[in-house]
């Protein structure tokens, strides 16, 4: 006998996946798409029917008077009548066909009912395109935290939009997430208007006026790893009552071009951190701009990266411009290239760092401009511009070390300069010109200062070198005054003969000319000294005491006068004088 089965097959779709729920033979009854049943690793068990409502179709809500959704009309209610209906629910899933979806009013995103549950809308890919087709402030308005949208195309065709997303939740700590999304020719193509905790991602701007506006309570958000090509980048503008705080702007590719102004701009913000972003091909303004002009900036970092003007460009912009009172900006491991104005320009900042960095441009007016600003390190950076290196004007204090120089800085008065490559001014200079030979330049310091000259060849010397009235004085002060080896021979030009000039008897005597020390040794108790009529500018004259002279007269020579006189010696007394051409006098030191 033959028998005969009929089985007939039930497909559902689930998560866009088909599945064979149901197969029946004749005669034979099989579990359904009604039929609870676990998933792997689950407690929980549940029908078919149940898991497919996890997720919504824009095609499962047509638009009105339309059988298909996203087929050239307008698909507003129909993405409404989804979200309300995923609200309703507590969160959920709604799915963009790859089409064109056209709407004529903002897409706004609803919380659940209790709480907020999370909800998705997730396109297929650049293909799932979502356009307006009338005036709106934003294609999609999201006005509470959980809620996550991804790939999917927002293109303003007609430049209906001004935004692509306009995020306006309260800063909530409930999160937003915006990925692999692309926004094409929006005034702003995202705009946190408020709202914290949010995540923009892997995304596409293309000529927008503005990728990325992050504008009022913008708090512990991240813009990373996003392509943003014509147009400005990132812009943080003055806040109307909070400013962006603990913001993450961190590998990103912003290319402003023609259509641009610059690519990140900070004119409110704290605890701002940029990492690791190219910007480049910038033609009209500056690449980074911090200004605190009308709102507090502080604590900034920029770390990593490249910013680069066109090659092209004819503005004379700076590739990192900081103005107003900015608190604490420090500049890491950046390269700049390819500015007219400044690599890096500075005014009227405090606590500026800038270490590890090249600063290549030049053709630029100079590398770093440092105008005003009061606590600046500049350590360890290449600087390329042969004739400006590093200016600073108006009251700035700059400690630089370590840096390599194509040209001396133009330093403020107050700045300290040391250990730099190039400086032919520093105040501490090291280096050599053939092997073992040595070369130092001290000015200033607190306390002990240790000058010793090493080599391997026999001809090394130091050179202890005045440009003041006053010659160089060695420890005028100090109890063990100057100590001296016998091959010490001469100090300077002022001296011709260090070799002392002893006077052994009698009560008078006159000092040899070129002589800079005289020996009473053995001689009347009552003594006076005439010093020498020939002095140089600057000579010193030492005068040391073997036995004890409890009455001493010193006098100058004719057409000379003394500026402060002594009136005994003894072997723990000597006494130091210096002549002073401008003055034709004697000033005594000790």
């Amino acid at each position: 006998m033959m028998v005969r089965l009929t089985v007939v097959y039930t497909i559902l779709m689930v998560l866009g996946s088909p599945i064979c729920v149901r197969a029946q033979q004749a005669g034979v009854q099989t579990p359904g798409i009604f039929t609870p049943y676990l998933a792997t690793g689950s407690a929980m068990p549940r029908s078919a029917q149940d898991r497919s409502a996890d997720s919504f179709s824009v095609r499962d809500f047509p638009a009105l008077n339309a059988t298909v959704a996203c087929k050239g009309q307008d698909d507003y209610p129909a993405f409404a009548a989804a979200l309300a209906q995923l609200a309703s629910t507590g969160g959920g899933t709604l799915r963009v066909p790859a089409a064109t979806c056209l709407v004529s009013q903002p897409i706004v995103i609803p919380g659940g009912p209790v709480g907020y549950g999370l909800i998705k809308i997730v396109g297929a890919g650049p293909s799932s395109v979502i356009s307006p087709t009338a005036s709106m402030a934003e294609v999609i308005n999201v006005p509470s935290g959980q809620v996550d949208i991804s790939d999917l195309s927002l293109v303003n065709v007609s430049a209906f939009a001004g935004a692509g997303i306009a995020q306006t939740k309260p800063a909530n700590n409930l999160p937003t997430r915006y990925s692999n999304l692309r926004l094409v020719g929006f005034t702003k193509g995202i705009e946190i208007a408020t709202g914290d905790n949010f995540d923009i991602s892997s995304s596409f701007f293309l000529n927008n006026g503005t990728a990325v506006s992050l504008e009022n309570q913008c708090l512990n958000g991240r813009v990373r790893s996003n392509y943003m090509l014509g147009g400005n980048g990132v812009d943080l503008p003055v806040a109307p009552t909070q400013q962006c705080e603990g913001v993450a702007i961190e590998h990103n590719d912003i290319l402003p071009g023609a259509n641009g102004s610059f690519g990140i701009r900070v004119l409110s913000g704290l605890q701002i951190d940029l990492t690791d972003n190219i910007i480049d091909q910038v033609t009209t303004g500056p690449g980074v701009i911090l200004d605190a002009t009308n709102h507090a900036v502080a604590d900034i970092t920029i770390k990593g990266g490249w910013i680069g003007a066109q090659g092209g460009a004819t503005a004379v912009t700076n590739g990192l411009q900081i103005t107003g009172s900015v608190q604490y900006v420090t500049v890491k491991a950046v390269t700049f290239v390819g500015w007219l104005g400044y690599d890096v320009s500075v005014t009227g900042s405090n606590g500026f760092s800038l270490g590890e960095s090249r600063l290549t441009s030049t053709a630029s007016i100079g590398n770093l401009l440092l105008s005003g600003a009061a606590a600046n390190v500049v350590t360890g950076n290449t600087f390329k511009h042969a004739t400006n290196s590093i200016t600073e004007t108006g009251t700035t204090t700059t400690y630089a070390t370590m840096n390599v120089l194509a040209s001396t800085p133009n330093r403020s008065t107050t700045s300290r300069y040391v250990f730099n490559n190039g400086d032919t001014l520093g105040d501490i200079d090291t280096g050599h010109t053939t092997s073992g030979n040595s070369k130092a330049m001290i000015s200033g310091g607190n306390g002990t200062v240790v000058y010793q000259a090493s080599g391997t060849v026999n001809d090394i010397f130091a050179v202890l070198q005045s440009k003041g009235l006053g010659g160089v004085l060695l420890a005028p002060n100090g109890t063990t005054k100057l100590s001296v080896n016998t091959n010490f021979t001469a100090i300077g030009n002022a001296i011709a003969d260090q070799s002392a000039q002893v006077v052994t008897s009698g009560a008078t005597a006159s000092v040899a000319a070129g002589a800079g020390r005289v020996l009473l040794k053995g001689t009347s108790t009552t003594f006076q000294l005439t010093m020498t009529a020939g002095p140089t500018d600057g000579q010193q004259m030492l005068l040391e005491c073997d036995t004890s002279v409890s009455s001493l007269t010193v006098l100058a020579a004719t057409g000379q006068s003394m500026v402060g006189t002594a009136s005994a010696c003894s072997a723990t007394q000597g006494h130091l004088w210096h002549y002073r051409l401008a003055d034709t006098s004697w000033h005594m030191a000790y």
